[in-house]
């Protein structure tokens, strides 16, 4: 097994063992301390989710979801048996919306939520006060509560923490011993749960459809889940792949699909009596793309030509263009990834519009009605004409005007660089999803006076994956993204005329035949899904090198070809 240890899981592991509660801060929230969401929230209870259900509210610009959470206990408010809590984002039908960051709910999720009422079209509703750090989520497997900010060792160290804020009991509404049921993990895992957990590949792409082999004992027969640190939070709480995406499973052996919220961290299997054990090893998830999931199923989404010219048009709200300062940071990341993954994306006209929503806007602006704590947030609107394949339809990404914000380009010394938040955001507009490692661009979080803008290897692996289906890939009458037609870097166009792809289409094989000057490093093939069909060595190659096609189905694939100083992708045909 591959182990990898960045600087972050480590930092997390002396956290745990030390037995501290405080995380690292994230790119677009700030930290709402637990004792202002009590005091600021209408209703504090513990319960469970019981069904959700996803609507359009009266302007039909957005998407919500109603969570039915069964009420157990409150802290704070008149008692209830259930409540309804809206979140931001859902599907309906062939349209779906995901935010980031938002408080996604699932089904049988147990924990804590401050609340506040709604003031989104549904009646008697509330929402969860500062979004996201509105719900500490209960883990009873492993007895501990996380939200983005904090993790509590001790399903009751919450109930102390909350209390010795309302200096008040709570009232039980309905009968739930979140400890009792903790402890009966903790029994049956010594005994029961699966163990001698390993896997293959040791290093794996998240939401591509890659595919995880693990072996072990004690999995059973009937089958159960399997989790992934969770790429949202750095890893301190455990996310889940659907049913769907888990493949094959029997006493010895499970096959599963990545998904796309999985980061670098161990692997937690799951059997069907609740039972879990989880990997030594690490495995390490280089890159992430974002999946639509809809009815079950996970989707990898694409881009289309939206404005007629083959490309994607953003527009800036008039008070976010009047501060040069952040338009020309904004700029400068977009630009970034455009000149890198030749993604179509177009700057036009200003707008007064300021909200976000389905508008025919792709819309760059500030906002002072972001949820509290939140910097910014990233919504993408997908649309689709058979729910199996997504588009991109549109992207908002909206700052707080709240923020005291380095614009640079000097270095940022206390404040938070906005040029950074920047381009991890127009990361999500790509299509890419968080990793779990402090030095990568799309991390979970970002602090003040730190800077990351520029891309690495693997962010612009990912974009050239979306980027790939994006333009060859045809969906429904949506007209195909053309390549942003800003000019290759020396080093990009060296390579491209200095490799010769052959034949293509190809059969059984085809040959790379390159310049003596350039210095090849790796030769890896993508399908159009992203996934990774085979990677190659080509350090050693001098002259021509034979790359076997051996095993893999007609259709079309991405090669992508990696030198010490620049990457391409050619498309190949395999017949």
């Amino acid at each position: 097994m591959i182990k990898n240890y960045t600087r972050k899981m480590l930092l997390s592991a002396l956290i745990g063992f030390l037995g501290l509660t405080s995380l690292n801060a994230q790119v677009m929230l700030k930290e709402i301390p637990l004792a202002q969401q009590i005091e600021s929230s209408s209703l504090v209870v513990e319960g469970k989710v019981i069904s959700k259900e996803s609507f359009w509210n009266a302007d039909h610009t957005n998407i919500y979801t109603v969570n039915t959470v069964e009420v157990y206990k409150v802290f704070k408010g008149q008692p209830a048996t259930t409540v309804q809590v809206v979140t931001k984002g859902g599907t309906v039908g062939t349209m779906a919306q995901k935010v980031s960051p938002s408080l996604n709910l699932d089904t049988n999720d147990v924990g804590v939520f401050t609340l506040t009422s709604d003031a989104v079209d549904h009646a008697n509703a509330f929402r969860a006060y500062a979004g996201v750090q509105g719900f500490y989520k209960y883990d009873l497997n492993r007895n501990v509560v996380t939200n983005p900010f904090h993790k509590m060792e001790g399903v009751e160290s919450v109930y102390t923490e909350i209390l010795s804020k309302t200096k008040s009991n709570f009232s039980e509404v309905l009968k739930f011993d979140a400890l009792e049921l903790a402890n009966k993990a903790a029994k049956s895992a010594k005994v029961l749960a699966p163990s001698s957990i390993t896997y293959s590949p040791g290093e794996i792409s998240a939401g591509t459809e890659s595919v995880l082999t693990i072996t072990g004992v004690g999995f059973g027969s009937v089958k159960g889940s399997v989790g992934f640190a969770n790429s949202s939070d750095g890893g301190v709480s455990t996310t889940y792949a659907l049913s769907t995406q888990v493949l094959t499973w029997t006493d010895t052996r499970i096959t599963v699909e990545v998904p796309s919220l999985a980061g670098t961290g161990v692997i937690t299997v799951v059997d069907a009596n609740g039972d879990l054990s989880t990997s030594e090893d690490v495995l390490i998830v280089p890159f992430a793309l974002l999946n639509n999931n809809n009815s079950g199923q996970a989707y990898l989404a694409q881009h289309y030509g939206d404005n007629g010219n083959g490309g994607f048009t953003w527009s800036q709200n008039s008070s976010f263009s009047a501060n040069t300062a952040a338009a020309a940071a904004f700029l400068r990341a977009l630009d970034t990834w455009r000149n890198e993954t030749k993604i179509n994306w177009m700057l036009g006209e200003d707008t007064s519009e300021t909200d976000s929503g389905i508008d025919n806007l792709n819309l760059i602006g500030f906002s002072a009605t972001l949820p509290e704590g939140y910097l910014g947030e990233t919504i993408v609107y997908y649309d689709s004409c058979n729910s199996a394949d997504w588009v991109v339809a549109e992207v908002d990404v909206l700052f707080t005007s709240e923020e005291n914000w380095d614009y640079g380009p000097n270095l940022p010394f206390f404040d938070i660089d906005f040029e950074s938040v920047a381009l991890h955001e127009l990361g999500h507009a790509h299509l890419l999803d968080h990793v779990i490692d402090s030095e990568d661009l799309m991390d979970f979080d970002i602090g003040p006076g730190q800077v990351t803008r520029t891309l690495s290897s693997t962010n612009k692996e990912a974009g050239d994956i979306i980027v790939a289906k994006s333009t060859t890939n045809s969906v429904c009458d949506y007209q195909l993204m053309t390549l942003y037609s800003g000019q290759l870097s020396v080093e990009e166009d060296v390579l491209e005329s200095g490799i010769d792809l052959y034949p293509n289409p190809a059969n059984e094989a085809f040959f790379l035949k390159k310049a003596s000057s350039i210095n090849l490093q790796s030769v890896v093939i993508y399908d159009v899904n992203g996934r990774l069909i085979s990677k190659h060595d080509a350090s050693n190659t001098s002259g021509v090198q034979t790359i076997s096609l051996s095993g893999i189905s007609k259709g079309l694939y991405f090669v992508n070809i990696n030198s010490d100083l620049a990457t391409i992708t050619k498309k190949l045909i395999v017949k």
